[in-house]
């Protein structure tokens, strides 16, 4: 499925998480949570996860709102009811929501990129090789790297390269991402303005 949440903090993107990620969240929750068994494995962890930080996310700004803008909110941003135009107060809740929403989900202006570490990286590596039976030396000859520079790699002393990494990829029978992810930190997907 890959990433389902990847948001700008903004006000276009506040609308699509308000109107898009959050029902989207909800339902793959339930999906995931409803069965435990094949369909959990397809739908993933990391998805669920993710899932799970956007509802949490949702519920604290539920409750940093008093309760006509928490009305308002599930209405008219999430719901996406349609919007009475002569009701005034919908630019001012928004605005208000807007603020709160860029509180919780961008605290302290700080920009959330991944990045990749290497010594988490270099642990998936050793594991996939020795989760499919392979020595180092036999890796690194189908790579055709010597089998010291795979020792950095799986240590951590160097980043691997990507044309490396797509080797392994092929030879693990994977892709290049979810190499990547199974070495990362489970957070959210956010870049600044």
């Amino acid at each position: 499925m890959g990433r389902i949440y990847y948001f700008c903090r903004n006000e276009r993107d506040f609308f699509k998480w308000c109107r898009r990620y959050v029902r989207r969240a909800q339902q793959y929750i339930e999906s995931f949570e409803s069965d435990r068994g094949e369909l959990s494995r397809m739908l993933g962890e990391e998805e669920y996860r993710e899932s799970v930080k956007i509802v949490r996310q949702y519920q604290v700004l539920l409750s940093s709102l008093p309760n006509a803008q928490q009305r308002f909110l599930e209405e008219y941003l999430i719901d996406n009811r349609e919007y009475p135009i002569f009701k005034p107060p919908y630019n001012r809740y928004t605005h208000i929501i807007y603020e709160n929403w860029e509180q919780i989900c961008f605290p302290q202006n700080i920009s959330n990129f991944k990045t990749v570490d290497r010594v988490q990286l270099g642990k998936t590596i050793r594991m996939m090789r020795e989760n499919h039976g392979l020595s180092r030396r036999q890796v690194a000859e189908l790579l055709q790297i010597n089998d010291k520079t795979l020792s950095a790699y799986e240590n951590g002393d160097r980043l691997v390269k990507t044309d490396v990494l797509y080797g392994m990829s092929q030879i693990y029978k994977t892709s290049i991402d979810l190499i990547i992810e199974k070495s990362m930190p489970v957070f959210l997907f956010y870049k600044g303005r």
